[in-house]
């Protein structure tokens, strides 16, 4: 084994790592997700924190702190654009209880999706993240 494959020896891979890869997304999609995975995205609690913005409130709803995971899961505003496009999709088997991680919510979500139509549910769950 080479000393670059020991320096990893033990590490463990973010929830949904491996299956964000497979996704048939735009890979500037992919690359927002692998960002929001490692919580690296410049939302107004990360923009608060380094003194950039006054206020770390969600700008969709204006009640929350604007974390990734609020803003792709638990926002009211994000909520109902995922009611609507699991509606239009008629996918009413999804569940849109308020999660508190957006990536927990999807690895259990696309298990309730058939496995034919899974490929099409991943790629319409990150494109519309993304879009978010």
């Amino acid at each position: 084994m080479s000393a670059y494959h020991l320096m990893f020896a033990g590490a463990t891979r973010p929830l949904g790592e491996k299956e964000l890869w497979k996704v048939a997304a735009p890979p500037k999609v992919k690359h927002f997700f692998w960002l929001a995975l490692h919580k690296r995205c410049w939302t107004a609690a990360r923009r608060h924190r380094w003194g950039l913005q006054q206020s770390p409130t969600c700008v969709l709803c204006g009640v929350d702190v604007e974390e990734i995971d609020h803003i792709l899961a638990t926002c009211s505003f994000s909520r109902n654009v995922w009611q609507i496009v699991f509606g239009r999709l008629q996918l009413t088997q999804v569940p849109l209880q308020s999660p508190h991680c957006f990536w927990s919510w999807w690895l259990g979500a696309r298990k309730l999706v058939p496995k034919a139509q899974r490929k099409g549910f991943d790629s319409v769950v990150f494109v519309v993240g993304w879009i978010l």
